[in-house]
């Protein structure tokens, strides 16, 4: 069978686009398979370009498998290897990553692509370990940064043209070295350098006809956080995520030099214009919002908020909707709760709801979960009220559970739980869309914030898009992990919520009117439990 196969390549396309990462791993399992079956390597621009798909999603796991099949099969070149690398150093895989570069710098000739690319991305490894170590005091880590700034400024004195990128960081690792207090000797300053980098920037703009490339525009920005220039900065980065060409990749790698090199804060500018910016625009290329600790999304969405103005006044009220509605799905984290067991040890999901909202005339909040999560009655996965807490991360609070239940259906019915507090939480219910959900085309996307295998808080916008949906059920394609039961399902308009998220299959049984089954998650439509609990009799 030949290599010359442009369906692969569209087939990995959509997949990536529409965040399909299980079809994507499918994809590279197959592609493998046959990689290894062939009597001759793939087509090297069809390897080149299917490596730089996986990048630009920041799929580096698929990167690192398709890449060494490439490399057994025969097919070990240059771009082959750096794309490899650069899959291992995105892992933190960074002695293994440092070899292979090593072999492209021994064997291509200088100030060739390969060369000027390996060189930046053992630059690359040498930041990050800086960085990682995170103490300046060292003589050994301080040795880091200057193997890190060599590498980049021996390229760029090579050939300052073509190696803006390698130019860039050496200005955010020299003034990165003065503010850890040990400024470099024999270098030139950071400033002289930027405004060199970005004279160079301004004069090739003018000089052509299509747009400046992706990461042109990111070292422009970079070079005006360097001249202390935010005004310039922040426009100049909303330019750059509406670049067609500025994917997940580009753009987080933008944000990580910004917060662990340039160590700019939400709370102060330039941070708190420009960093709200590049997430927004991570949001919509990768299909993902955030993990990690929960309070940090609490003082993101808090500094968003105190800059809002200042966003507006910059961007004007037309773009300003990105920016609200990112606000909104982290202060939606707040009222989210990570079910546990006493000792700490995370079960699975919950969530305040008003309590009138479904029992008319009460008043208060309850905690909405799984009856699989949390249940009365004995059943082989639930724990008991009474053995149970309700910790919400973002609010820094733990709160004990009432051991009757306000109201439960079976797991094998509605599988709902309403627990009652001890104590009235910090944290506000979450509201509730008031209509039930409709397929439309396209169909619609959902979102899912909760604590899969007990981990932190997060927030999943991958493949998420409403498979089908009835009366009682709602089945979507965003993919979960045992412990996100009990999670809250989003619509994506306004952040509120639509089902109840219970389980997920790889045969689930259809609700399209068709027979059969399909790969999906399923969630209990709220308006079924509302009606079940007598809101709307």
């Amino acid at each position: 069978m030949s290599w010359n196969d442009p369906d692969l390549e569209r087939r990995f396309g959509e997949a990536l686009n529409k965040f399909k990462w299980g079809e994507v791993a499918e994809l590279c399992d197959q592609t493998v398979v046959r990689i290894k079956s062939e009597s001759s390597p793939m087509d090297e621009k069809l390897a080149r370009q299917l490596l730089y798909l996986l990048r630009r999603k920041r799929r580096f796991a698929a990167m690192v498998q398709l890449a060494e099949a490439l490399v057994r099969s025969g097919l070990d070149t240059f771009p082959v290897r750096r794309q490899y690398a650069q899959a291992l150093i995105d892992q933190g895989v960074f002695t293994p990553a440092e070899m292979l570069l090593d072999t492209v710098v021994q064997n291509s000739a200088e100030n060739t692509v390969d060369n000027r690319e390996a060189h930046g991305l053992i630059g690359r490894i040498y930041k990050q370990v800086y960085v990682n170590n995170n103490d300046p005091a060292s003589t050994a880590n301080r040795a880091n940064l200057e193997h890190a700034l060599k590498e980049y400024l021996d390229v760029y004195a090579r050939n300052p043209r073509k190696s803006w990128w390698h130019g860039i960081n050496a200005v955010a690792l020299l003034a990165r070295a003065k503010r850890d207090g040990f400024p470099i000797a024999g270098r030139p300053g950071s400033e002289d350098l930027a405004k060199e980098i970005l004279a160079a920037i301004e004069e090739e703009e003018q000089n052509r006809d299509e747009p400046l490339e992706p990461w042109d525009l990111a070292t422009r920005i970079e070079a005006y956080v360097a001249l202390g220039e935010t005004a310039k900065a922040a426009p100049a980065a909303r330019t750059y995520v509406d670049h067609g060409h500025a994917d997940a990749f580009e753009i987080f790698s933008t944000l990580r030099q910004f917060e662990e090199v340039w160590q700019l804060k939400e709370t102060e500018p330039p941070g708190s214009l420009l960093l709200p910016v590049l997430r927004s625009g991570h949001i919509e290329k990768s299909g993902a919002i955030a993990e990690g600790d929960p309070k940090h999304f609490k003082a993101e969405a808090q500094a968003l908020a105190d800059n809002m103005k200042n966003l507006e006044a910059i961007f004007g009220t037309d773009q300003m909707q990105t920016y609200r509605w990112y606000k909104l799905g982290l202060d939606r984290c707040n009222s989210i709760a990570r079910i546990e067991r006493r000792n700490g040890q995370g079960h699975g999901t919950g969530w305040l709801v008003k309590a009138a909202d479904f029992f008319p005339g009460e008043q208060g909040v309850l905690v909405l979960t799984n009856d699989h999560v949390v249940s009365e009655v004995p059943n082989p996965l639930a724990i008991f009220p009474k053995d149970c807490q309700v910790n919400f991360q973002a609010m820094d609070e733990v709160l004990e559970v009432e051991e009757t239940v306000r109201w439960s259906s079976p797991y094998t019915q509605l599988d709902a739980t309403f627990l009652k507090l001890k104590s009235e939480p910090k944290a506000p219910p979450l509201p509730l869309h008031s209509s039930a959900v409709q397929m439309n085309e396209p169909p619609p996307r959902m979102y899912i914030i909760g604590h899969p295998r007990g981990r932190d808080l997060e927030i999943s916008m991958q493949d998420n898009y409403l498979v089908a949906c009835n009366d009682s059920l709602v089945h979507y394609r965003t993919p979960t992990e045992p412990g996100s039961s009990g999670s809250p399902v989003f619509e994506s308009n306004a952040w509120e919520v639509v089902a109840l998220h219970h389980k997920g299959k790889e045969k689930m049984k259809r609700i399209d009117g068709q027979d059969g089954f399909y790969q999906a998650n399923e969630g209990v439509a709220i308006r079924r439990i509302q009606a079940a609990t007598g809101k709307d009799s």
